[in-house]
């Protein structure tokens, strides 16, 4: 499904304004496996999408897209995409964890 081109269509479909709730609960659920989470950070645009949806009116939407950035956060890269986004917050807990040195290395090219 997700080799598919699914998360794309999600991200597509979100940014319409079609299924936020469902689209953005969809997102959460493939981000709990680990095998997923490269193909999710990866798509164009998503985790812009997930950080602007922070912010939505519906709490439930802004919940969810908070739990899917957590889950994302596993993979510095993807805390570097959310830090150049405006969502600090995952950033900062990695800084504050101390630096590995792929971290380190990540920053450097930051």
């Amino acid at each position: 499904m997700v080799e598919a081109g699914v998360v794309r269509r999600i991200v597509k479909q979100i940014y319409r304004g079609e299924k936020g709730p469902d689209a953005i609960a969809v997102l959460l659920e493939l981000s709990k496996k680990e095998t997923l989470r490269e193909k999710i950070g990866e798509t164009k645009d998503c985790i812009p999408l997930l950080v602007s949806l922070l912010h939505n009116d519906n709490p439930d939407v802004s919940q969810k897209a908070q739990s899917t950035l957590q889950n994302l956060s596993s993979s510095t890269s993807f805390v570097i995409k959310m830090a150049e986004a405006g969502h600090f917050q995952p950033f900062v807990a990695r800084f504050n964890q101390g630096f590995s040195s792929s971290f380190s290395l990540s920053l450097f090219f930051f």
